[in-house]
């Protein structure tokens, strides 16, 4: 069976849910995904297990002994509709608020005071490099 992860498929870990959450293994991978689809309200990762075991490398059996680990560490929440007599389930984040708020009170620090004014002089005392991005916009042979 051929693998459904592409070499251009990427997921995001970031550093709070190491730190923080004291993550590691399949749990982080797993953990990232569902985080990263259920960003928006009412968003859940509605994807198989199959699709969570080939980006863990993992069976499906590991993958769910993982979410039933990180639905007991209260960090996802499991919710299961039937459809026709078939039972899908779907997975969300559980909303951190002392993980996130320590998060966004580390990205508010970390922001100059006068952040347009040192935009603007380094626009003015030509610090900024000018690059051609028009490359962006040709399509790709």
């Amino acid at each position: 069976m051929k693998n459904k992860i592409t070499n251009e498929n990427y997921i995001v870990i970031q550093g709070w849910m190491v730190n923080e959450l004291n993550l590691k293994g399949n749990e982080l991978i797993i953990y990232a995904i569902i985080y990263g689809f259920s960003q928006l309200e009412n968003q859940k990762f509605t994807g198989s297990l199959q699709y969570l075991a080939d980006w863990t490398n993992s069976t499906k059996q590991g993958v769910i002994n993982s979410l039933k680990s990180l639905i007991e560490k209260n960090l996802i929440i499991k919710e299961e509709k039937i459809i026709n007599a078939v039972k899908f389930c779907e997975y969300h984040t559980t909303k951190l608020n002392g993980v996130l708020n320590k998060v966004e009170w580390g990205i508010k620090q970390s922001l100059p005071n006068n952040i347009e004014d040192n935009i603007e002089d380094n626009i003015n005392n030509n610090n900024i490099e000018q690059y051609d991005y028009d490359w962006l916009n040709e399509e790709v042979a």
